[in-house]
C-alpha cells in the first residue's frame, strides 16, 4: 500500500507555474511527524498561492530568488486546496529555475497592512522645519526625469535603485525607488506614492520609498506650473578625499557575479563560461561578460563633505569621455585617477548618488 501511495503523489506533482517568490519563511519541523518544511508566497498574472516546500534543501534557492526579485519556474509541483486559496506544494523531486525572459506580468508588493500615512505637499516637505521627518507620507505628483538605474548595498545586500523627479504643481523633489518599484513609473504621468518617508542629507531633502509603499497611477494628471523648468545640470566643482571602486565581472543572464569569471576572462583557449549559480546555469558567449563598477565617493564641497554613491553607468559615461575606458576593469587605477591632485572634477547629484562625472578643463 505505501509503494502504490509513493507512485500516486509522483503523479501528482507533474503542474509547473511561472511567476514571483515572495516572504521565505525559515524552515520549521513538523510537530506531528518531525518532517522539515518551509512556506512562502508564490505571485501569478492575477492569484497569489501559498507555498509548502518538504524539501529544505531547497530553501536557499527560494531565498535567493526572492533577495533577486527574479521570475521563476516552479515544476513538477502540486496544487492543493488549501484553507483560503489553492495551494502549491513542492517535495524533492520539484525544480525551481529562473526565467531566462521577462515574464508578461511585473513582481507587486503583497502588503498585509499599511501605515496611516497622511497626504503631505511637496513644498511643505521643503520648507516646513517642524515636518515630521519619521512619520510615513502619501503625496501626489508628476514624473518629471527618470536616473539612470543603479545598484547600492543595504544592511550588506544589494538592492537596485533609481532616483524620478516629481512635481506635485507647489514644488518639485527627488525620489529614491528600490527593486520592484523602479519598473512601476514612467515620465510624463502621475502617480500617488503611498507610504514614503522623508530623509534629510546634508540639509537636502528627498523622498525614500519603504517596504511597505505602494505606488498607484492617478488617472487626473498633476498639472506642473507652465514656466516650471527643470534643471538638472548644475555641476559643481568638487574634490574626491577618498574612492572605494569595486569591479566584477557579472553573468549576462542572472546578472550575478562569479569569482571564477576573474580566472577565466584571461584565458585566451576559453571560449564559453557557465554561470554557477543554481538559478541560472547558463552557458553564454565570453564576450558577453562585461566589467561592471559600483563604489562610493567621499566628496568635499566649499565646507561640506558627504559620501556619495557611484553607479555603473555614470561612471562607464565618465571613463568614455575621458578616453580612458580601461579604468572599468581596473578598480585601483579609477581610485588612485580620482585621487589625483591634478584632475579636477564637476560633479551633479540627487540625493547621496552621483548622477554625472565630468573633468574639469577650466
Amino acid at each position: 500500500m505505501a509503494e502504490k501511495r509513493k507512485n500516486t503523489d509522483k503523479r501528482d506533482f507533474c503542474q509547473e507555474a511561472e511567476g514571483y517568490l515572495h516572504d521565505v519563511e525559515e524552515v520549521k519541523q513538523s510537530t506531528k511527524n518531525q518532517s522539515k518544511y518551509f512556506c512562502c508566497k508564490f505571485q501569478k498574472e492575477s492569484s497569489v498561492h501559498k507555498v509548502v516546500c518538504f524539501s529544505p534543501n531547497k530553501f536557499a534557492d527560494f531565498q535567493n530568488a526572492e533577495k533577486l526579485c527574479s521570475p521563476v519556474k516552479l515544476s513538477q509541483i502540486k496544487y492543493s486546496p488549501g484553507k483560503r486559496n489553492i495551494d502549491i506544494l513542492v517535495n524533492q523531486n520539484s525544480d525551481i529555475t529562473i526565467v531566462p525572459t521577462k515574464l508578461p506580468f511585473k513582481r507587486r508588493l503583497l502588503t498585509k497592512t499599511t501605515d496611516v500615512a497622511e497626504a503631505i505637499s511637496i513644498t511643505k516637505i521643503l520648507e516646513d522645519p517642524n515636518v515630521n521627518m519619521h512619520a510615513t507620507y502619501n503625496i501626489k505628483a508628476n514624473v518629471l526625469q527618470l536616473q539612470d538605474e543603479s545598484t547600492v548595498v543595504i544592511y550588506g545586500a544589494k538592492k537596485r535603485t533609481k532616483e524620478i523627479i516629481v512635481h506635485d504643481g507647489t514644488a518639485h523633489i527627488c525620489i529614491s525607488l528600490f527593486e520592484h518599484l523602479i519598473d512601476e513609473v514612467d515620465v510624463n504621468k502621475s502617480y500617488e506614492f503611498l507610504n514614503v518617508g522623508i530623509r534629510n542629507y546634508l540639509d537636502k531633502k528627498s523622498i525614500t520609498t519603504k517596504l511597505n509603499t505602494c505606488i498607484a497611477e492617478l488617472t487626473e494628471p498633476i498639472e506642473v506650473p507652465k514656466e516650471f523648468k527643470l534643471n538638472l545640470n548644475n555641476m559643481r566643482e568638487g574634490t574626491v578625499n577618498s574612492a572605494s571602486i569595486q569591479s566584477d565581472i557579472i553573468c549576462p543572464n542572472c546578472k550575478r557575479r562569479d569569482p571564477n569569471f576573474d580566472h577565466v576572462m584571461d584565458d585566451p583557449t576559453v571560449k564559453v563560461i557557465k554561470c554557477s549559480n543554481k538559478l541560472c546555469l547558463m552557458t553564454s558567449r565570453k564576450k558577453s561578460f562585461k566589467h561592471v563598477v559600483n563604489g562610493s565617493l567621499v566628496l568635499e564641497f566649499n565646507d561640506t563633505i558627504g559620501t556619495y554613491s557611484l553607479n555603473n553607468d555614470v561612471a562607464t559615461c565618465f571613463v568614455e569621455e575621458i578616453n580612458q575606458p580601461n579604468l572599468i576593469a581596473d578598480s585601483s587605477a579609477f581610485e588612485n585617477y580620482l585621487l589625483d591632485d591634478k584632475n579636477r572634477f564637476l560633479f551633479s547629484m540627487n540625493a547621496r548618488h552621483i548622477t554625472k562625472i565630468q573633468l574639469n578643463k577650466s
